[in-house]
């Protein structure tokens, strides 16, 4: 019997507008996991549940859900619906509120990354809603270690070295990535700040000093510099500063002896264009 046929057989209506629910369930238990994926193995019931994420943790030797207790269903909002109110699921299960919506719903992508970063984080997760603080910081991409090539925002910085970084789920919750090292992130976007104009500048003060004793640089000030290009090399910069990147990069690149790349040539147009 195929599937069509089945659903016709059962009274199963075909789905629409299947999405990412972010579901809150206040008083939810590991049990609901066991409850989700028997509706979601069943072929019976009058609705379909596609798909499902529940965060937990280990504690003691035993599996609880995470602080907060956010529930992830892939179901069309009707099939949702008609679960909640089939005595299958025990768990008070509620939608979620959003800005201007009156539920939230997230993308494939974004419950992939989620999924990917508490996986290696495990009993490291916290939940948090995402406040305009945090989104004001600096956009970035980690590339190096176990969370290579994820975005998120950075939340606050220890010292020169050590910082928090925010990685976004949708506009609601986030995950924290504690204990990062600066050197590992990748900026991808500058606003015209004046922090972000005074980093610019130092930079761009390395990077002049360096041209100045190139014959005479060590080892740890090449890898230096090398880092700051893989930092600065995808940044959207904005406003004035983005001649100070250019030849910030230029720089770097030069006292490296990369100064016939296609990189430098990028950002010797970029410097010549814009001026001062």
């Amino acid at each position: 019997m195929s599937g069509r046929e089945k659903e016709k057989t059962y009274g199963i209506q075909t789905d629409d507008n299947v999405m990412w629910y972010v579901m809150f369930g206040r008083y939810a238990t590991p049990k609901v996991l066991r409850e989700l994926q028997e509706v979601r193995a069943s072929s019976l019931l009058p609705y379909r549940l596609h798909d499902f994420f529940v965060p937990t943790e280990y504690v003691a030797g035993k599996e609880r859900l995470v602080a907060g207790s956010y529930i992830f269903l892939k179901a069309s909002k009707r099939s949702i619906n008609a679960m909640k109110a089939d005595s299958r699921v025990t768990t008070d299960i509620r939608y979620v509120s959003g800005y201007l919506q009156r539920t939230t719903t997230i993308s494939d992508e974004e419950v992939r990354n989620f999924r990917e970063v508490t996986e290696i984080l495990n009993t490291d997760v916290s939940y948090t809603a995402v406040t305009p603080e945090m989104k004001s910081g600096d956009h970035v991409r980690i590339i190096r270690g176990p969370f290579a090539g994820k975005e998120g925002i950075l939340q606050s910085k220890r010292g020169n070295r050590q910082c928090t970084v925010v990685v976004t789920l949708g506009t609601l919750l986030a995950t924290s990535i504690l204990s990062l090292c600066l050197d590992d992130l990748q900026y991808l976007d500058l606003p015209s700040a004046s922090r972000n104009r005074k980093r610019l500048n130092e930079f761009l003060s390395i990077t002049e000093e360096a041209l100045l004793h190139v014959r005479r640089l060590t080892a740890e000030e090449k890898v230096r510099l090398q880092h700051l290009i893989e930092q600065y090399s995808d940044t959207v910069v904005h406003g004035r500063m983005a001649t100070t990147h250019a030849k910030a990069m230029c720089n770097a690149l030069r006292a490296l002896g990369q100064d016939d790349t296609v990189r430098y040539e990028k950002y010797l147009r970029k410097s010549l264009e814009l001026g001062d």
